[in-house]
């Protein structure tokens, strides 16, 4: 591109007695007179994708997938995007059936599908910073909005994932058939003990981040986002103790050993998920997190607010700003956890 503007600036006449902002005006319009632009989406997709944090780059791959699926190949220039291709792309993803890649498979998708929304919104993304990138007040090489008229489907409520007190009793209770399900067990029930903290976060956790009895961590999934860097505390509780004891790394960085056995958090999670279907067919980590706050908001009694702050969500509106002024005290949040974890164990 810098080598193009470089031409179209050598063919002016007389260059030499223009000023600087009359230069840039011919240029640009000799650029646009001379230069149909063109620019791939999914070349231009895959380098912001490269730039992403893993796990949102998966999901936005995902997305570009379906897409080249919808188109049919690998290319798709930017002029054609426009409103109705949006509408045939989205009912595409409505009327999709299983798509299957190796051993992951994708089900079909409804209208109402998460999925829908998600993809569209995604490639809506990525069309908005390609605007951003290219074009300005007096170039503008990506003229077509195609999203101003179409409708991206509101997000559905995320299902509740939450287990009974009853349920928890029974995974405590389960008895595994072999190491992994022993290891997923367990995991499952640290994060829940730890106050519903993500498998990431326990694959990462340091021996200096352990300091008398207190978990001191950044929350990986939100750490950038924030300007507490997701700070938490979690007052470690015996039954916790007693798992941390048992997956203890004697060598390394690392507090336990799950660093050691899987390459990634990513693979990590996955085995964990795995092996969690022998307990239940549909349990997954993700039941630890949602399972701590309901119990400990609808049957013990825990105000909202500080179930919020034990999931570590950040404040919006006034109480962002009020927050700033507040030194926070995490044993609200220890004294809560004790009082779920004596709910399940039925103390």
């Amino acid at each position: 591109l810098l080598k193009e503007y470089r031409a179209a600036a050598s063919a002016i006449a007389q260059a030499q007695f223009i000023d600087a902002d009359e230069m840039a005006s011919l240029v640009k319009a000799s650029m646009k007179r001379e230069k149909v632009f063109r620019l791939d989406f999914f070349e231009y997709a895959d380098k912001k994708i490269a730039e992403m944090k893993p796990k949102t780059a998966e999901i936005y791959r995902t997305s570009m997938n379906a897409l080249r699926r919808f188109v049919g190949g690998t290319h798709l220039d930017f002029s054609e995007i426009n409103y109705n291709f949006i509408l045939k792309f989205k009912r595409f993803l409505e009327t999709e059936p299983p798509v299957t890649f190796g051993k992951q498979t994708y089900k079909a998708k409804s209208a109402s599908s998460r999925a829908v929304s998600l993809y569209l919104s995604n490639v809506r993304a990525i069309f908005n910073r390609a605007i951003d990138e290219f074009n300005d007040d007096d170039y503008e090489p990506i003229r077509k909005l195609p999203f101003k008229r179409s409708t991206i489907p509101p997000q559905p409520m995320t299902k509740h994932r939450t287990l009974t007190k009853e349920q928890m009793q029974a995974v405590i209770g389960y008895a595994p058939q072999n190491e992994l399900q022993s290891l997923a067990k367990d995991v499952f029930l640290l994060s829940f003990y730890l106050v519903g903290m993500n498998t990431a976060d326990i694959y990462t956790i340091r021996r200096s981040d352990l300091k008398d009895g207190i978990l001191t961590y950044n929350r990986i999934k939100t750490a950038s986002r924030r300007q507490d860097k997701a700070l938490m505390q979690v007052r470690v509780e015996p039954e916790a103790d007693s798992i941390l004891k048992r997956y203890a790394n004697e060598h390394g960085d690392y507090l336990l050993t799950f660093a050691k056995r899987y390459a990634t958090a990513h693979a990590f999670n996955g085995a964990v998920n795995e092996h969690l279907k022998a307990i239940l067919p549909y349990l997954t980590t993700y039941y630890a997190r949602h399972t701590w706050a309901t119990l400990a908001r609808n049957e013990c009694g825990v105000d909202f607010d500080t179930v919020h702050f034990a999931l570590n969500h950040a404040k919006t509106g006034d109480g962002r700003v009020t927050d700033i002024y507040i030194e926070r005290d995490f044993s609200r949040i220890w004294e809560a956890n004790r009082k779920v974890i004596d709910l399940v164990l039925g103390l």
